[in-house]
């Protein structure tokens, strides 16, 4: 499948709308519509500033959009890039405790979970896997935070569950990747 003329410019545009999604929303993430409009009135402000919170600190949802995809000039760029390798990827790159995922623990965060299975030498998938760490942990946030940025460099890839498969993700980046398909006019689902 060829890639548009324009498809740098369409990753960046992703790229772009995440960062600032991720960075904008952050003071209300995971607030409902009416404590929205309650609290906060229509936004067209930078909202971290009644908080008095920094506008751009670390998060994972921006690192690991990025820090996973070092698996494919490590492993190959190709569609055959296995989730074991991405696991590797993991353990070659992060910095345990510092950087990248949330560190709150076995069985309390799902990427640091997925993180001291594969340290332990259980490979991905099984390191994430429910069968590893249960159904609550295993399917506790999802996938679409680490996937994107599969999403964005492999567009004609689909089904590609291995991408987000280190964590205990399978199961909702198999539901993403059937959901996002290459459009004429690029609306990839944004939410899975």
């Amino acid at each position: 499948m060829a890639l548009p003329a324009d498809y740098m410019e369409r990753v960046y545009a992703g790229v772009l709308g995440k960062v600032i999604g991720v960075y904008l929303g952050r003071p209300f993430e995971g607030w409902h519509y009416e404590p929205i409009m309650e609290h906060l009135g229509e936004i067209n402000y930078y909202v971290h500033e009644r908080f008095g919170a920094p506008l751009i600190v670390p998060d994972d949802d921006i690192s690991g959009t990025f820090a996973f995809l070092r698996a494919l000039p490590d492993f190959g760029t190709g569609a055959d890039i296995t989730a074991e390798q991405i696991g590797q990827t993991w353990l070659n790159y992060l910095i345990e405790g510092r950087t990248v995922l949330w560190w709150g623990g076995l069985g309390n965060s799902t990427e640091h979970t997925g993180y001291l299975r594969l340290k332990s030498g259980i490979p991905a998938p099984m390191s994430g896997a429910i069968a590893t760490n249960g159904k609550v942990v295993a399917e506790q946030i999802g996938a679409q935070i680490f996937i994107d940025g599969w999403a964005l460099v492999r567009r004609s890839w689909r089904a590609r569950p291995a991408a987000s498969a280190t964590t205990a993700k399978p199961s909702t980046a198999r539901r993403c990747w059937r959901r996002w398909k290459p459009r004429p006019s690029w609306r990839a689902t944004s939410t899975c």
